[in-house]
Parts: C-alpha cells; sequence; structure tokens
C-alpha cells in the first residue's frame, strides 16, 4: 500500500484495488460515519466508491479508475474540468438528502438547508476519464450535510481561485454546465469565507498552535480581498514570485504548483533539472509533508520577466541555507528557475 496523492486531512493509502482512509484530527469517528452512510446511500445514484469494510478509524474502500482533476487542471483542461465539475454538481444537488448525514451536521458550520451538500467539492475530489473528461469518482464524503446549493458551487470556484488562479477565466463553463441559478458574487464570497472560517476552526482544535490556523487566517483575508473577476492577468512577476513563496511557507503544494507553468525547469543548485510540474510535485511533495520549510526574501532585483531574490530557506537542512534563486515568469506563471549559489 503506498500514500496516494492529494491528501490533506486524513492518512490514505492504496494498491489500485482498494483504497484504505484513515480519519486524523477531530471529529474521526463521527466524520467516518458520514461518509460510511453517504457511500452507502449514493451508490448507483452518483459515481462514488463502495465501502469494501470499516474498521476503528478506518474505511476500506473500492478502488475506482480515473485521473484526479486537478492534475488535468494543470495540464491545461480548465474549460473541460470545470464544465465536469458543474455537470456533477447538478446531479449532487438532485439527489435527495439522507437522515444518516443528520447526526454529524454539526461538524459543518451551514447548518440545514433544501439540497444535499458535499462539503468539499472541486476538482481536488474528482476522477475523471482523461480521454472524455467524465467524471468517475466523486470522492471524500466525511463532511457531507444539508445546506444551501451555494456552498458547494462557491467551494469549487474558491478551489480554483485559491490553487488553480490560472483558470479563473474558465469558471464561465462551471456555471454554464452547472445549470442552475448562480447567486452574486458577494453571496458566493460570504459561503467561501464561512468555510474558510469553519477549516480554521477545525485546525485550531487539531493543534492550537499549529501552522493549519494561521494558513487559513491567511487564506480567509486573501479570499476576503477578492474581486469577482480581475481587471488583468497578472503583469508583475513579482505577484508570481510571491504568490509562490506563500505558498511554500504553507507547504500547500497544489497552489505551489499552480503558479508554475506547465513545462517549467528548474537548474537546481547540484546541476540537475527538474523539468516540468510533476518533477516538481515528487520533489517538493516529501519536503511538504514534513512541514518544517520555511523561506524568507532577504533582497530582491528585477528585469523584465525576470525575478532574482537572495533567500534563506530554513528545514531543508541542518542549517540555514542562503540562496540566490533566479525566477522567469511569462504569462503569468513561472517557467524557468535558475539556483544560482549561495
Amino acid at each position: 500500500m503506498r500514500r496516494l496523492r492529494h491528501g490533506y486531512t486524513n492518512h490514505t493509502t492504496g494498491d489500485g484495488k482498494v483504497v484504505v482512509k484513515r480519519y486524523d484530527g477531530p471529529d474521526g469517528e463521527a466524520r467516518l460515519a458520514c461518509e460510511q452512510g453517504m457511500l452507502t446511500h449514493l451508490q448507483g445514484a452518483l459515481p462514488v466508491p463502495p465501502v469494501l469494510a470499516a474498521e476503528a478509524g478506518a474505511l476500506t474502500l473500492g478502488h475506482l479508475p480515473g485521473v484526479p482533476a486537478q492534475e488535468l487542471l494543470e495540464a491545461g483542461h480548465g474549460a473541460e474540468v470545470l464544465a465536469a465539475c458543474g455537470r456533477v454538481l447538478r446531479r449532487l444537488q438532485a439527489v435527495q438528502a439522507v437522515q444518516a448525514v443528520h447526526d454529524v451536521r454539526a461538524l459543518d458550520a451551514s447548518g440545514a438547508g433544501p439540497v444535499l451538500v458535499h462539503g468539499d467539492f472541486g476538482p481536488n475530489n474528482l476522477l475523471l476519464d482523461p480521454a472524455t473528461f467524465e467524471v468517475t469518482a466523486l470522492l471524500d464524503w466525511e463532511f457531507a450535510h444539508d445546506g444551501d446549493p451555494v456552498e458547494d458551487l462557491a467551494w469549487c470556484e474558491w478551489i480554483v481561485r485559491m490553487h488553480h488562479p490560472e483558470h479563473v477565466g474558465a469558471l464561465g463553463e462551471l456555471f454554464r454546465a452547472y445549470g442552475g441559478p448562480v447567486p452574486p458574487w458577494p453571496e458566493r464570497r460570504a459561503a467561501m469565507l464561512a468555510k474558510c472560517a469553519w477549516l480554521e476552526e477545525f485546525c485550531r482544535r487539531r493543534d492550537p498552535a499549529g501552522p493549519g490556523v494561521r494558513q487559513w487566517q491567511e487564506r480567509t483575508q486573501v479570499t476576503a480581498d477578492w474581486p469577482e473577476w480581475p481587471e488583468q492577468p497578472v503583469t508583475d512577476p513579482r505577484v508570481t514570485v510571491d504568490r509562490q513563496l506563500a505558498a511554500y511557507n504553507g507547504h500547500d503544494l497544489a497552489a505551489f504548483l499552480a503558479t508554475y507553468a506547465p513545462e517549467v525547469v528548474v537548474n537546481r543548485r547540484d546541476g540537475s533539472r527538474l523539468e516540468g510540474r510533476d518533477a516538481l510535485r515528487a520533489a517538493y511533495a516529501p519536503l511538504f509533508a514534513e512541514g518544517r520549510c520555511q523561506a524568507r526574501i532577504t533582497g530582491r532585483l528585477t528585469q523584465g520577466d525576470w525575478v532574482v531574490d537572495h533567500e534563506t530557506a530554513e528545514g531543508v537542512a541542518a542549517e540555514p541555507l542562503r540562496v540566490l534563486v533566479a525566477y522567469r515568469v511569462r504569462d503569468g506563471l513561472i517557467d524557468r528557475v535558475d539556483f544560482l549559489g549561495g
């Protein structure tokens, strides 16, 4: 069994036939019960994995085929992925809510409402057929509850704005495929902020002094400052590099990768080279999982597409490292990085 990518709250492993999900953090048993009840209820109505076994603290689920939708976003398929999100959300909201979620409604801040709410809906919890972009699995039901239609729609939009900002222009495909009424921006943003506040409290109960609390405080502020539509694409390369640094310090792999072009080339201090986002993901995922790496900028030069930072990095070696890093930013994304030395 190997640890699966893209798992942030729990410990999830799989072998290509089954997936074992162990529920970490607050309310683990209640979240397990919620997900088990939902997956049982939704069999045949939505593409969800079957529950094969349940034990204290863990569910064993059947493996379903497909590619994580966020990886297809990273590969440039914004319109197709967001249309798939809209279609499956329309199907989800047509499913009658189930009493099994009522006992754990307190896990989410929203309370009762007219539709079934997934609770963490977005490309982060979808598997797609990469040829047809049909949804093959809708995963992670531990926060399901009865609620308002805006909750899942707004959270899917939040995932895109926060982790895949290069695809904000494709959000219209989400709304068109969804087909239902799209609440105005102030209402959608209010739903995003409510979810951010709830996740901050969830992290506080898990570790009051942990980085998760600070991360969700920062994300709340970023969300509060968003306009409905950016007036223009990011043209200042410093903005992109700053977003990359914030994601690095927050150990947010998805947001970190979203600042890089799919074909990025990274020339490292030891002479090796990383090519493409997949290589970048493989190199940084273990580092982020350890949760110790931090970097700060002590000097900066800019010229055209280039940003050259003098950085001090901690948590990656026994002593702090001082490095000179050159970033080239084109079309709002970093497409080349050169580590120039200390």
